[in-house]
């Protein structure tokens, strides 16, 4: 009979959460695999096939998140996103990617289970303005709630929830 009305489960998924792969890896907490991953996806030269669509949506839905006044919509779109280079752990950084043609540098923060920690989110952009004063730099930071505590006023916040979207797309 309890098989029969299997479905009678549904109503505790908002308690029970939903399949997380990462979890079943063990992988869920491990900040440095998540890294990875969004490397992976960000690189049009790996093998996912995906070219540059997650890497394009990922800048269209910050542009979204943040509102428009803050970055040009128009140049989002039509930007050469093969002219970008993918750095993990440049200076501190989890992810940097870097165009000389569109004259772009763009650093990704993750934090998967942790707070940012003493004003972490500053320096890492005070290098990046001291490395490249003529580019237009792009702070991301991602997490799971999408809370951010310091340097407000340049980095921009992105969810997991976001990230997961993208992938879906």
């Amino acid at each position: 009979a309890f098989l029969d009305d299997i479905n009678c489960l549904d109503d505790l998924s908002p308690w029970t959460g939903q399949f997380n792969m990462f979890d079943v890896l063990g992988l869920s907490k491990q900040e440095d695999f998540h890294c990875k991953m969004l490397a992976w996806l960000l690189d049009s030269k790996e093998s996912h096939q995906l070219g540059v669509k997650f890497f394009r949506n990922l800048m269209e839905k910050l542009v979204e998140n943040a509102g428009h006044e803050r970055y040009d919509q128009t140049h989002i779109k039509i930007m050469d996103y093969t002219s970008f280079q993918l750095y993990r752990n440049w200076e501190n950084i989890d992810i940097v990617i870097r165009s000389n043609i569109e004259k772009m540098v763009i650093a990704i923060e993750n934090k998967v289970d942790s707070k940012e920690r003493d004003q972490k989110l500053g320096r890492l952009r005070s290098q990046l303005e001291k490395e490249f004063p003529d580019f237009e730099k792009v702070y991301i930071f991602i997490s799971k709630e999408g809370v951010l505590l310091s340097d407000l006023e340049f980095w921009d916040t992105m969810t997991y929830g976001d990230i997961e979207t993208l992938v879906e797309l």
